[in-house]
């Protein structure tokens, strides 16, 4: 029967045979010399979430107190009790009527940046013109310029901080859900107002005159370090030294109010002394 197998059809299958044996002495000689190929990538195990340094306890709840209002229907009330607290007329005329709490927020997370959107910040400009004084050829922060920020800096200071830290507490699952809405889900707003208010009370201190200069549109610092400086830092600067010290002596006061947070305990009737 092989007797009846054409010649070429012969020659042909030991062509294909030749051809496939030369084709993988070929392929596994080009095989050999190529590099191996790269391990495949190590995908890494997402971080835990930072422990939470300074937790805030929700607060105890008072029976005439209505319940929070969910964060994009609470300007109304919001700036209803902090305008009780600051008790400042010429203050609150110039707290923006939206989004009070985001705006807080936004404005102490970026202090110990370089900059902040003023449509951020959750109080319209301080009225007034940039007080600036001049000595031959050098322009300075003039002596009068502080007195723009002095009811900004009363309100501030002289707010009752037990107060404060009360209205805080109760609000603080607000102030949360905004930082959240920033864009970090696992981070704690308590622990980053901590070092926000540790940054604050580093700002070192600039003793007038303030030397500015006009590079383009705007008046900047003339050294450098302080132009460098975060906008926090610069605002301790522009509000000038007295101010700053008030500002300091009531963050200090508030740090020691969120970092020792504690849930008071509550009550009940067949507790209560009746003396």
């Amino acid at each position: 029967m092989s007797d009846s197998i054409p010649t070429w059809t012969k020659v042909a299958g030991v062509a294909i045979l030749f051809g496939g044996v030369a084709g993988g002495v070929y392929y596994f000689a080009e095989y050999l010399n190529k590099p191996a190929p790269a391990p495949p990538p190590v995908i890494a195990k997402p971080e835990p979430a930072p422990a939470i340094k300074f937790p805030v306890p929700d607060a105890a709840p008072v029976p005439e107190e209505a319940p929070l209002p969910d964060l994009h229907d609470s300007d109304p009330t919001a700036i209803a009790e902090l305008i009780t607290l600051i008790e400042n007329e010429a203050v609150a005329i110039l707290i923006k009527p939206e989004f009070l709490i985001p705006r807080i927020v936004t404005t102490v997370d970026n202090l110990p940046r370089d900059r902040l959107n003023t449509h951020a910040m959750p109080i319209k400009r301080v009225p007034g013109d940039f007080g600036i004084a001049s000595q031959g050829d050098q322009v300075f922060i003039a002596d009068t310029n502080a007195a723009r920020y002095t009811p900004y800096i009363d309100a501030f200071a002289q707010a009752d901080s037990e107060r404060m830290l009360g209205l805080y507490q109760r609000w603080y699952p607000l102030f949360q859900q905004a930082y959240h809405d920033l864009g970090d889900p696992d981070a704690y707003f308590n622990d980053r107002l901590v070092i926000v208010i540790d940054h604050m009370l580093a700002a070192p201190e600039a003793p007038p005159p303030v030397a500015l200069v006009k590079p383009k549109v705007m008046w900047e610092y003339a050294n450098s370090e302080q132009q460098a400086a975060s906008i926090g830092h610069r605002l301790m600067m522009r509000v000038g030294p007295a101010h700053a010290a008030r500002i300091k002596a009531k963050l200090m006061e508030l740090r020691a109010g969120v970092t020792a947070m504690e849930r008071q305990p509550e009550v009940s009737p067949e507790s209560e002394d009746p003396q």
